[in-house]
């Protein structure tokens, strides 16, 4: 963590880079939500009034209906053990979930969560998120993926840079209002990214919602992961892997 923070000063203090500071916004916690703890967040998506969430590990690996206000599990299907779920994402009326090194991506009906195809991913599958025209991927690295979201092979490749310099660690996507928001692995920042150019604008610092968790809950492994838009409300939810607490934030300015 410190590393990263490090990292992050020392691209907002150069002089030497020709790219402007990305600014680092400490987030401003509008509302809290119940979530559970028992849960290991890869992938948060809402639409049409409930939260859908994507849990990993193997062994544990879900795909998960809940009430956002009540933490109400509404429907579950649980993945063969043989599976660690990663990212997930709305196509059309269809879920899309990622699997982490298995190569393979599970379709399922939004209403039902019943299986409803499978597709196969390129390398490893992190985070996942359907734009206007692409599906995008992230695997890790300082790069985002453009994907074809009806066949689902690699178009195109979106080097991601903060302050003019590989920005890697890129986890868990949403789209939000014309630009992609990134999780970065194991720092408590979301990056807001020009989906377009593959620059970082503006650093969410989210170590507000760590703070306001309970003792011991944030650390090593349960870090920040999980962003999801309800592009009806204008409303911005995140949490983390294993997290009690589910937190919709304003969005920057």
């Amino acid at each position: 963590m410190l590393l990263v923070c490090m990292v992050l000063c020392q691209w907002r203090l150069s002089p030497a880079l020709a790219a402007p500071a990305a600014p680092v916004t400490p987030c401003e916690i509008v509302a809290t939500y119940p979530h559970d703890a028992a849960v290991y967040t890869q992938g948060l998506l809402f639409h049409k009034g409930v939260l859908y969430e994507s849990g990993g590990l193997y062994g544990e690996s879900r795909l998960r209906k809940t009430d956002l206000e009540t933490g109400r599990v509404l429907a579950e299907k649980k993945l063969d053990a043989r599976y660690f779920a990663e990212g997930l994402t709305l196509i059309g009326g269809r879920l899309a979930q990622l699997t982490w090194r298995e190569g393979l991506g599970l379709l399922w009906d939004a209403e039902t969560l019943e299986l409803a195809g499978t597709f196969h991913v390129e390398g490893e599958g992190w985070g996942l998120a359907m734009g206007p025209e692409h599906l995008y991927l992230t695997q890790g690295k300082a790069e985002v993926l453009l994907l074809d979201p009806q066949t689902f092979r690699v178009t195109g490749r979106l080097p991601v840079t903060a302050n003019g310099r590989p920005l890697h660690n890129l986890n868990e996507l949403e789209w939000v209002e014309g630009k992609l928001y990134a999780n970065i692995w194991q720092a408590p920042y979301v990056a807001v990214i020009d989906p377009g150019t593959g620059v970082v604008e503006r650093f969410l610092d989210l170590t507000p919602c760590q703070q306001a968790l309970p003792r011991g809950v944030s650390n090593a492994d349960n870090v920040v992961n999980g962003i999801a838009w309800d592009e009806a409300g204008r409303r911005l939810f995140v949490t983390g892997k294993r997290w009690p607490l589910l937190f919709q934030i304003a969005l920057p300015h």
